[in-house]
């Protein structure tokens, strides 16, 4: 009938299906048996033999150039610096610049505001201006009191030499007996009186000049100690203006730094470095630290771009496991040196050239007699004593023992020893 679904039912051949199916999975038994029993005896196979060939690396000894590194990490630092420090406090009034510009000594790099110092400046000028002004009065009225005395001492020294010339005349007239005696003494007596009171206006005199120096003296200390003042004061607001101090870049400034923010007597605001002075301060391991002097050569990798120098100090304390090296650059300065910008370094330690080299095995123990593995024309491997001059965490350096060509096991045989010859199957 048309429209209707016609389904047909093939038949299946089950003997068919047992003939392939069942030998299909004897044989796939058969393969696991037979990979199990071959793991079996290969594991045997190499207990009894002392080693396995897919196990052990083999390496040749090589002619070549030997050196001998520690790697070191670090930053670069400026061995010239300056801190900037308020001198005063004040409030930020103005921000000049900013990290990473080229300042001069005078650059201003921040200005502070304080109207109690611009008040202690008004005060300290006006005082000092007293002083002055008080100066020149006492200078006036030294000068006046100068002139009295010295009239003084001169009108004392006139009558004094009209009483002797009174008494002159006195006495020729006592020896003509035209005066008595009483009179000429009494003539002598007022001479007498007339020297005494030049003597009293000379020394006088002499005192006021002895006091004038120490009245001028005192106003003297007086002026200085009110220009000292004023010069303090001016001092203080001059310190408002903070300038770098010194040429170089601005390395940093205080992060809370905004306007109105109120600086403190002292307060760190930033750091001024000489960018053309950097050293690199390096940090080597502890064990490594023992190795290095003064003198070495130093290679630098800074951000991409290298660098040479050599170590300048080896410091003699340990901090965290590390010692610090420092080392000054020999080579100019790559374009990306900026201080405490990140840099890696190898130091060499020893650098020869024309020597038998070999990686270092695994087993290997610097100081202590060593021997090797060395493959034999026949396959087999010899056990060889060496003598080692030198080494590094890569290579050894061979003096004695091997040839170039030799092939050696680097590999730990620490299992294998003591004897004497191996066969690797």
């Amino acid at each position: 009938m048309l429209g209707s679904n016609i389904i047909m039912q093939i038949p299946i051949d089950k003997s068919l299906s047992r003939r392939f199916i069942l030998p299909l999975g004897i044989l796939v038994t058969v393969g696991i048996v037979v990979y199990v029993l071959n793991t079996i005896i290969s594991h045997v196979q190499s207990s009894l033999q002392g080693a396995d060939e897919s196990g052990v690396k083999l390496e040749l000894v090589t002619e070549g150039h030997f050196t001998h590194h520690i790697s070191a990490y670090g930053s670069l630092k400026p061995q010239s610096q300056r801190s900037l420090v308020t001198q005063v406090a004040g409030t930020v009034a103005e921000i000049v610049l900013k990290p990473g510009a080229r300042v001069e000594s005078e650059t201003t790099i921040l200005r502070l505001v304080n109207p109690a110092l611009q008040r202690e400046y008004d005060i300290a000028l006006l005082e000092l201006k007293e002083a002055e002004i008080d100066h020149t009065q006492l200078e006036a009225e030294l000068a006046d009191e100068a002139l009295q005395f010295a009239s003084d001492e001169r009108m004392q020294l006139a009558e004094l030499k009209t009483q002797q010339a009174e008494y002159a005349a006195r006495e020729v007239l006592a020896r003509q007996s035209i005066i008595s005696e009483l009179e000429m003494n009494k003539e002598k007596s007022r001479l007498e009186q007339a020297r005494l009171r030049h003597e009293l206006a000379k020394e006088r005199f002499v005192t006021f000049a002895q006091s004038k120096k120490a009245r001028l003296n005192a106003s003297d200390l007086r002026q200085e100690r009110a220009r000292k003042l004023q010069a303090m004061a001016q001092a203080d607001l001059n310190a408002l203006t903070i300038n770098a101090g010194k040429r170089g870049v601005l390395q940093s400034l205080n992060e809370s730094l905004t306007l109105g923010h109120w600086l403190s007597q002292g307060a760190s605001v930033g750091v001024v470095a000489d960018p053309d002075s950097l050293y690199a301060e390096l940090w080597v391991s502890a064990s490594d630290a023992s190795a290095v002097a003064e003198g070495m050569a130093v290679s630098l990798d800074i951000k991409g771009y290298g660098a040479k120098g050599i170590v300048l100090r080896v410091a003699p304390n340990v901090l965290r496991n590390q010692v610090q090296v420092d080392v000054t650059l020999t080579s100019p300065l790559p374009i990306t040196a900026r201080p405490n910008v990140e840099v890696n370094g190898k130091i060499l330690l020893e650098s020869r050239d024309n020597v038998l080299l070999l990686p270092r095995p695994v087993n290997f123990e610097p100081g202590k007699p060593y021997s090797v593995y060395v493959r034999q024309s026949d396959g087999s491997f010899l056990l060889k004593p060496v003598v080692i001059s030198t080494w590094s965490h890569l290579q050894i350096v061979i003096d004695k023992g091997l040839k170039v060509g030799d092939q050696v096991i680097v590999s730990d045989v620490s299992t294998w020893l003591p004897q004497i010859e191996i066969r690797l199957d």
